[in-house]
């Protein structure tokens, strides 16, 4: 838990205090992440190498997976939130900024984590066919 939070530079509720449009994550919010993260992983060809939500490994791309999920939990969140209104004669849309704010993030952090994904199991991939061909 802490080591993604470390990642998405979140250090919690408590360090929080505009409590406007929340930016920080739950710990239900990161759980849910972490094991919508292992079933991408496990749901992703090829299908050679598994993993569970108990015994992730510790990889970088796979923190950006996590990420991902918990930034796209939160902008389905904010999106159900989005509402312009005018103040002073002024349009304003804060949710919205947010939204694609963290929509650009979600698209780095799915793209990081598709790649390494990819790397990982095509190596495994290979090592597994190592002199068993032929």
């Amino acid at each position: 838990m802490d080591d993604v939070r470390i990642f998405l530079m979140d250090r919690g509720m408590e360090d929080n205090p505009i409590d406007l449009v929340p930016d920080f994550f739950q710990d239900d919010d990161i759980r849910q992440a972490c094991r919508r993260c292992v079933a991408k992983f496990n749901e992703t060809p090829p299908f050679n190498l598994r993993l569970n939500a108990n015994s992730l490994p510790y990889r970088t791309y796979l923190l950006a997976g996590i990420g991902w999920q918990v930034y796209l939990a939160k902008i389905n969140q904010l999106s159900r939130q989005d509402l312009d209104y005018d103040a002073g004669g002024m349009s304003v849309d804060l949710v919205g900024t947010r939204i694609k704010h963290f929509t650009r993030i979600a698209q780095d952090l799915k793209k990081e984590f598709m790649e390494g994904l990819h790397q990982e199991k095509v190596a495994k991939n290979y090592s597994d066919a190592f002199c068993q061909v032929g």
